[in-house]
């Protein structure tokens, strides 16, 4: 009998023990397993999608993020086949940001730490592919590439192409663009480093302006048919160009600044300052000084003015009060070479209803234009 005993507790210690080994084991395994879970998912959490070279007939979505990034930069860099191949970039809400084809050197800033890429390829032609990178907004900045001209001359049908063009360095920069595009059907859309739209020209062109910072976005596209010569667009520093033109359609309430605007020359012997626009009458002024303070003008309402004056340039202060605002105004100042010059341009942004107007522009002297 006491045997007995001694074999049933030797019997139940090894049971016990058994039991407490096989949850340990299972304990661990589980553990293990969950570790194994969460390093596969960490992979998911990927920063950067190269894709080079891909295949034809892809559909595939990835989800690049940067783990506690409230907002981040998108670097896409690379070339798909122009109009067959595309890449999607969505937010973390499912809004579609960009849909982006052929030569590829876009960044994008987006709002969240993620987004979704969609990349399809079709059954013929592919090209070197892509890299998309994904990196902290939070004081980074990954300068584009320091082009400083874009020369599409001639151009393709169906071309959808995007240029960042900069200069190393500047607060401010001068924006030329010459050429003609396809009128109405071909556009180039020039953006400031935050994205807004400065200018869509379309026919042909022959643009000047200034933009702060040191960098613009350039788009072009065009349609299936006709094609004309081409365009150049240049970038250069602005430091020494002074302001030629000041637009401010339409204005705020209370503001209160003052621009000087000069001739391109420099030191011309004598400008003609055209002054067009509406501003609220009796409440908001626009004055008009010479480079010695003496004030020419103090203009509201209507504007419709040309001054003449010595020397090459002139010191314009604008303010308005606190309650209504019109379309706003434009001032223009140019060489006067002697003689007061036709309107060479034209901007009517933005026209009224029932508008009928009718201007003459020309160029002093030219046999065509």
């Amino acid at each position: 009998g006491y045997l007995k005993m001694n074999i049933k507790k030797i019997a139940l210690i090894v049971v016990v023990s058994a039991t407490m080994l096989a949850t340990g084991l299972f304990a661990q395994s589980k553990s293990e397993n969950k570790m194994h879970q969460s390093s596969i998912h960490d992979k998911t959490i990927s920063t950067e999608w190269t894709n080079r070279p891909y295949e034809n007939n892809e559909d595939e979505t990835r989800q690049l993020c940067l783990d506690g990034a409230e907002n981040i930069r998108v670097i896409i860099i690379g070339e798909i086949e122009a109009n067959y191949d595309f890449l999607s970039i969505s937010d973390n809400s499912g809004n579609e940001l960009a849909k982006l084809s052929g030569k590829l050197n876009e960044e994008l800033t987006v709002v969240g730490s993620c987004i979704s890429v969609n990349f399809t390829s079709n059954e013929i032609i592919s090209k070197e592919g892509f890299t998309i990178t994904v990196v902290n907004n939070v004081g980074v900045f990954i300068p584009p590439p320091l082009e400083e001209e874009w020369i599409n001359r001639p151009y393709e049908n169906n071309d959808d192409e995007t240029r960042h063009l900069c200069v190393d360095q500047g607060s401010s920069i001068r924006v030329t663009i010459t050429g003609e595009i396809e009128a109405s059907y071909d556009f180039l859309s020039i953006s400031d480093p935050s994205g807004n739209e400065l200018a869509k020209v379309s026919g042909v062109l022959n643009e000047e302006f200034s933009v702060e910072g040191n960098c613009i976005t350039a788009h072009f596209t065009s349609d299936a048919s006709v094609t004309k010569e081409g365009f150049t667009i240049t970038v250069v520093d602005n430091t020494g160009f002074p302001d030629t033109e000041w637009i401010n359609r339409p204005y705020e309430n209370n503001e209160d600044e003052t621009k000087f605007l000069c001739a391109y020359e420099m030191v011309p012997s004598s400008i003609v300052v055209t002054i067009t626009g509406e501003i609220e009458a009796n409440y908001d002024f626009l004055s008009i000084s010479d480079t010695s303070g003496n004030e020419l003008a103090k203009l509201t309402g209507t504007l419709n003015e040309q001054i003449v004056l010595e020397g090459g340039c002139i010191s314009a202060h604008f303010t308005s009060d606190g309650s209504v605002t019109k379309e706003g105004f434009t001032i223009t100042v140019v060489d006067n070479n002697g003689s007061i010059p036709p309107d060479t341009e034209w901007t009517n942004r933005p026209y009224e209803n029932n508008e009928d107007a009718t201007k003459e522009l020309c160029v002093a002297g030219a046999d065509a234009i």
